[in-house]
């Protein structure tokens, strides 16, 4: 271990007196010089100082004179070489800017293009909602008819069912009458030679039986006329049902028209945002 009192100060001091008097320094004359001191500490001090003094002996050392020749011709060959790459660099980076600023006019070009167009589809599909609209509450007013008049029909064709039954129950009542009528002038015929009395009576039956004819021939024509009345009203029924089956058919070709209007409108905004992405990476780059 170095003794007390022995400093890098101290060897640092005797080491610039002896190379003032040019003389190397080392541990032994370091030694001799202060006196006293370990070589093992004389020696770590030297070295340090050795390590600090060493690069500034370098950069203080005089160049040859072509060493500094070569040198000079080096630096300036590296410099030509980087000013020629800059330059370079310079005119790549003057022609991406003029091409981006290009682009940047074309996206700009575009971009009012496509917000026109999307002003376009934004005033079709308002017209298209407006007449989505319309046939929306036509649709419902017709449908309202429909169930209107559905509700009469049926309500009509119940009441003429009724009345039908109703004739047919007197025609059948009628017939009846008619063919004992019938069985009774037979009998009345056979019958009338022998008593004058049963020829009234056959003449009144007669009458009786024209009068069921004429029951049965207007129970017959009203019944005929109730199935031309019910046919009537689901003639009227089929045209509204086809009606409206039409105006279903045009609100699925309008609505599917408005979808696909939506979807060139959601197209045409991506592009604007795409190519807003694009000026916009130009730009930073610019």
């Amino acid at each position: 271990m170095a003794r007390p009192g022995v400093t890098y100060e101290d060897v640092r001091k005797a080491c610039e007196e002896l190379e003032a008097a040019n003389t190397p320094p080392t541990i032994n004359r370091i030694k001799d010089k202060l006196g006293s001191g370990s070589p093992n500490n004389i020696g770590a001090h030297l070295k340090r100082w050795k390590d600090a003094e060493q690069p500034r002996k370098i950069s203080e050392r005089p160049l040859a004179e072509n060493i500094a020749t070569a040198i000079t011709n080096e630096i300036q060959k590296t410099v030509d070489q980087e000013t020629e790459q800059l330059t370079r660099q310079l005119e790549e980076t003057t022609q991406e800017r003029d091409s981006a600023q290009a682009q940047c006019k074309d996206l700009a070009a575009d971009r009012k293009r496509l917000l026109e167009q999307i002003d376009t589809l934004s005033d079709s599909i308002q017209q298209l909602t407006a007449k989505l609209d319309e046939k929306d509450t036509l649709i419902s007013t017709v449908k309202e008819e429909r169930d209107r008049t559905s509700s009469e029909a049926k309500t009509a064709i119940e009441e003429l069912t009724l009345q039908i039954e109703d004739h047919r129950c007197v025609a059948e009542k009628a017939r009846i009458e008619l063919a004992e009528i019938n069985v009774e002038n037979q009998s009345l015929k056979g019958q009338v030679e022998r008593m004058p009395a049963i020829e009234k009576a056959r003449e009144e039956a007669e009458k009786k039986a024209e009068v069921s004819r004429a029951r049965e021939h207007s129970a017959t024509s009203n019944f005929n006329k109730l199935e031309q009345d019910i046919a009537s009203l689901k003639s009227r029924l089929d045209e509204r049902n086809m009606a409206i089956n039409q105006l279903q058919q045009q609100l699925s070709e309008t609505k599917a028209e408005w979808s696909d209007l939506r979807v060139e409108n959601a197209i045409l905004k991506e592009r604007e945002r795409s190519k807003g992405n694009t000026s916009s990476g130009a730009g930073d780059k610019k």
